[in-house]
């Protein structure tokens, strides 16, 4: 009997505990527009999504299966929270149904669900395996049935996972470690569900300081992923991050700011899914620095074996005595790239490092994505490589200028990957192409709102028209005896992007349009002649910049020490460091360091070769803002 009374008491109170114990709100979204970039259009004969004005349709029309409809959110393992979701099975199997999904990685998820008949389940799903059952199948006189709306809520207390049902508690279990950070929607066999509210909440955000005057950079970092300091084995010890690894990292952090830091404290999370922080206390003591003195911070994280990513990611936040919240800082750490080791000071057995780090592996444009808030997260980008053609020579690091243009779009200026177009070697043919650029094409359906800044960047060969100079790119399977049918005109992109009348559009093209490959050879008969020098585009609107890697017969050169396109090259690099400083960056400052850097790279082999922009508004149309 005392245990019953127990039981009810419990039972009654979990709700209102979940409730006082988590108040930040991450994400509340009741689907009246796509503001959280939720999985849509699919185009998949088996499972569709729409969101339409309050009500997310979401269908699965396999029997068997599942399919998960999920964002990355900001949740963070150890943090109390809750998720919640209401809706309706409209049609489906009476036994399944849909539910909640959270911890989504690439190795697996947890879900929770209800299905049509009454019942409902929690199951842990790994790569490779049958998946399991946290809590069987089990019937509830909780869940509304023919149709109605149901509320499911999975909440984090401590170490166990609770779960209700329309406000009410039905289970729990033993918490389990996140396979990563996605949370959403879950359909189980054959079902359509109309969803009208998605919510995740968490544990109060640090409160920020008022009188924080210092500021603490990356001033560089060693690692160490051999043996341990307890005598465990990390990784292989060839100084080196690699999947499958735990590496013990030690970041100087130098403060530049105005004012002394005192008693600082960090929290360190990877943002990365299928990378944790391990065996670490949740305050990491950073001790006190005065203007132009550095701290140290040491921890471990762990990397997983199928982990996609090319570098690793780690958030930092910086909290005062008081912990409150004084600054973020972000830290790369790229993969399979040499990076220097911890070594011990002999004077006083303290870990140091070795600062000459950021001068360059630190800052190598192919794997260092510095972290900013300037970019321009209301863009689209149309990103086009060819390196392997199909009747033509091959466009040197071409594939590599485009994937890493790529990143440093949706990583850096932190455009939304839904809102970027990434076309390379044989899916960059003609057809594809100029379906990006018409109108009802693939540019205009990729964003559910109006469009404030384009941006269009292509690698690979260009040509101009031997009768009246227009300038082409040249896609993967283009015939250059069948320019106006098999290439993409240069003049009919610009035409197109007007005509969607953005804030500001930028064009960015590695590639020379006098018919010769990156080496400077002809592969058509007038390539390289003064009668192959293109025509390029005049520009009188305020809002659109236009610039080339090479002007008139000119070649467009590559540099193999970055594997780049020389003018992508400095490109990247002139991105790089604006954003690592946190300054806004346009079109003339941009402009003013590539012209340098080719010119004077280009001086040293005796060459000319200078880029060119058309654009009459330089200080106003920015890249970094």
């Amino acid at each position: 009997m005392p245990f019953l009374l127990l039981f009810a008491v419990l039972v009654w109170l979990f709700p209102l505990l979940g409730y006082a114990q988590v108040r930040e709100t991450i994400i509340e979204d009741k689907f009246m527009t796509n503001k959280n970039d939720w999985p849509e259009d699919i185009q998949k004969d088996y499972f569709s999504a729409s969101v339409d004005y309050g009500v997310y349709h979401l269908a699965h029309m396999r029997a068997k299966g599942s399919k998960c409809f999920d964002i990355k959110t900001n949740l963070y393992p150890g943090r109390n929270f809750f998720i919640e979701v209401e809706g309706k099975i409209v049609f489906g199997d009476q036994t399944n149904g849909f539910g909640i999904v959270w911890g989504k990685g690439s190795e697996g998820f947890f879900s929770f669900a209800i299905t049509a008949d009454g019942r409902f389940y929690v199951r842990k799903a790994k790569s490779g395996t049958n998946g399991e059952y946290l809590i069987t199948p089990r019937v509830s006189s909780k869940i509304k049935k023919n149709g109605q709306s149901n509320v499911l809520r999975v909440q984090l207390d401590g170490n166990e996972y609770v779960f209700f049902i329309n406000g009410q508690f039905v289970a729990h279990c033993m918490s389990k470690p996140f396979f990563g950070d996605n949370t959403g929607i879950i359909l189980y066999g054959k079902q359509q569900v109309d969803i009208t509210r998605f919510g995740v909440y968490g544990t109060p955000k640090f409160a920020i300081t008022q009188n924080y005057t210092a500021n603490l950079k990356v001033s560089g970092y060693a690692i160490d992923d051999g043996i341990d300091t307890d005598g465990t084995h990390m990784g292989n010890g060839n100084s080196k991050v690699e999947r499958g690894e735990t590496i013990r990292i030690n970041v100087m952090l130098k403060n530049v700011g105005k004012g002394n830091a005192e008693n600082l404290l960090a929290v360190v999370q990877t943002e990365d899914a299928g990378t944790t922080i391990v065996d670490v206390q949740k305050y990491i003591g950073l001790g006190s620095a005065a203007t132009g003195e550095s701290v140290q911070l040491s921890c471990k994280f762990a990397v997983g074996s199928t982990f996609d990513k090319e570098s690793v990611k780690l958030k930092v936040d910086i909290l005062d005595n008081e912990r409150q919240l004084a600054q973020t800082v972000g830290v790369t750490v790229p993969l399979n790239v040499s990076i220097p080791r911890i070594v011990e000071n002999s004077d006083d057995g303290k870990l140091s490092i070795n600062l000459t780090f950021n001068n360059s592996v630190g800052h190598d444009i192919n794997s260092f994505y510095p972290v900013t808030t300037r970019g321009l997260i209301d863009a689209v980008v149309v990103v086009i490589g060819v390196e392997d053609y199909v009747n033509l020579p091959k466009a040197k690091h071409a594939l590599n200028d485009a994937r890493i243009f790529y990143n440093y779009m949706t990583k850096v200026l932190d455009i939304k990957r839904s809102n970027a177009i990434l076309l390379t070697n044989q899916n960059a043919t003609a057809s594809a192409i100029k379906n990006i650029f018409h109108s009802g094409g693939r540019l205009e359906n990729i964003s559910y709102t109006k469009v404030n800044n384009i941006i269009v960047y292509f690698s690979g060969l260009g040509v101009s028209d031997d009768d009246d100079s227009e300038p082409y790119i040249l896609p993967y399977n283009a015939d250059i005896n069948n320019l106006k049918q098999t290439a993409v005109s240069v003049s009919e992109i610009l035409k197109y992007v007007r005509s969607l009348q953005p804030l500001s559009a930028m064009f960015f093209f590695e590639t020379s349009f006098a018919g010769v490959d990156r080496a400077g050879n002809a592969f058509t008969g007038s390539g390289g002649t003064m009668w192959s020098i293109p025509s390029l585009p005049s520009v009188t609107e305020s809002n659109i910049s236009m610039m080339y890697a090479s002007a008139g017969e000119q070649p467009a050169p590559v540099t193999d020490d970055s594997n780049h396109g020389l003018f992508t090259h400095f490109l990247l690099k002139t991105l790089q460091e604006y954003a690592n400083n946190s300054n806004a960056l346009n079109m003339r400052d941009l402009f003013a360091a590539i012209s340098q850097g080719m010119i004077t790279t280009c001086a040293k082999q005796n060459l000319r070769i200078v880029p060119k922009i058309n654009c009459i508004n330089k200080e106003k149309i920015f890249l970094l803002k």
